[in-house]
């Protein structure tokens, strides 16, 4: 999550060893928007690589 970006909604999910955030990225027209995700482990580090 870098650089600038609108944040319209996300959600969290949290297991033992990992968290998972889903989150809306664009405009409220709704055109190109993304729905985007990442997992941080438990020691914090990104383990999806951005593609």
């Amino acid at each position: 999550m870098t650089g600038s970006a609108n944040i319209l909604g996300y959600d969290l999910a949290t297991l033992a060893s990992s968290s998972y955030i889903v989150y809306n990225v664009g405009d409220v027209s709704g055109l190109n928007n993304t729905i985007q995700g990442l997992m941080i482990n438990s020691s914090g580090a990104n383990v999806w690589e951005a593609q």
